[in-house]
């Protein structure tokens, strides 16, 4: 009996670990050792060298589902779940793609082996258990996500630096935010001359009279000061 067609797949995010080869090296060692294991025919490894899991646009992963749909596979074999996917909706998708496929034995589904979880759809109990690994995996990317937007929210409200632009009339300072004195200066006569019911042009040019310029150096513009007198509150 000839032994079922087997193709390995493996991945690295970064291009560091692709560089040094190391990773992959380890994991498709766990695919061959996988493959002798459940006595399949380990046709290829393909691999994608620094490319992320957030979807499935990835050459190794292009050439594996073409080798899906072409009937020339048994069953796939990834040293680690994630190393597939990190989103349920695409492992969703991914175990349909096998189920429906035509295999190369001429049966219908592909299965899948994941040697790290020790976990195979070739049974009811296996298929259960990836779809919920793949839920925890978006689970924690999404719980990580919403971690740094919290501590990016956080960094606003207190005044501290997100790596971005500080407002005009204020510096960032060692990551915190204090006011620039020169700037606020210009605020608080562009607040004085308005109060007092002078034009935008007549603003800009006093200020440009009294040798104020942008923050680049440049001369003041009319829309210029209206833009930094509106997001100050002054008009």
């Amino acid at each position: 009996m000839t032994a079922a067609i087997a193709v390995g797949y493996i991945r690295v995010s970064t291009s560091e670990q692709a560089e040094s080869g190391l990773s992959l090296d380890a994991q498709r060692k766990k695919i061959e050792a996988q493959a002798t294991l459940s006595d399949l025919q380990l046709a290829d490894t393909l691999e994608d060298a620094g490319a992320s899991a957030k979807d499935l646009h990835r050459p190794a992963m292009a050439d594996l589902l073409n080798r899906i749909a072409s009937g020339q596979v048994d069953c796939v074999i990834v040293p680690k779940l994630d190393r597939l996917t990190r989103s349920i909706k695409d492992l969703s998708e991914l175990l349909e793609t096998l189920a429906k496929a035509k295999r190369a034995d001429g049966n219908r589904g592909v299965d899948l082996i994941s040697t790290a979880e020790s976990l195979d759809t070739s049974t009811a109990t296996g298929e259960l258990i990836i779809n919920i690994l793949g839920a925890i995996s978006q689970w924690e990317r999404k719980i990580i996500a919403e971690r740094t937007s919290a501590a990016l929210q956080e960094k606003i409200e207190q005044g501290r630096s997100t790596g971005g632009i500080p407002p005009y009339g204020y510096e960032f300072v060692d990551g915190e935010r204090v006011e620039n004195p020169r700037e606020q200066q210009v605020l608080a006569e562009i607040q004085t001359m308005k109060a007092a019911g002078a034009s935008w042009q007549k603003i800009t040019d006093e200020l440009t009279d009294k040798g104020h310029t942008t923050r680049r150096g440049g001369p003041l513009t009319r829309q210029g000061i209206f833009r930094i007198a509106k997001k100050h509150g002054i008009s």
